[in-house]
């Protein structure tokens, strides 16, 4: 099994999809902001996790041409999610550049052909859209 990460503004999507099939992906979705502990915890139970490890992680990011609600604070967590979860597993872990307007069967063939190439303790890294745009904190006081 390859578990597959996609956190967005709006909603995180977990998938369980099978390395030798992408059509049989179970698939499990949160809607709501900041919503990855509780779309885990689902998916422990649903996909068997407690169980049985996956065999990779992948992670979504944007493509350039993205329409995806992705804030960059996302970008961070669902970078440091993935890797986290891959190391703890001792899986590897991938990311796979989305749309956002993919089918499922699209993203799941994306994200199998991600896991083949990854390698046991390389890590993904976070790429942004732009460059960040750090002001000087205002004084409340």
């Amino acid at each position: 099994m390859i578990l597959y990460l996609d956190l967005r503004r709006d909603e995180v999507t977990i998938a369980a999809l099978d390395a030798n099939d992408a059509k049989t992906a179970r698939w499990s979705v949160l809607s709501g902001d900041n919503m990855i502990g509780r779309a885990l915890d689902k998916a422990k139970k649903a996909f068997g996790l407690l169980r049985k490890n996956p065999s990779c992680v992948v992670l979504a990011v944007n493509a350039p041409e993205a329409v995806r609600n992705v804030s960059w604070s996302g970008v961070r967590q669902g970078v440091a999610t993935a890797n986290t979860l891959a190391f703890a597993w001792g899986v590897p872990v991938a990311s796979v550049q989305v749309c956002g307007d993919e089918s499922r069967e699209a993203v799941a063939e994306l994200a199998l052909k991600a896991a083949e190439g990854a390698k046991k303790g390389e890590w993904i890294s976070a790429i942004y859209s732009g460059e960040p745009s750090i002001t000087k904190a205002k004084n409340i006081l």
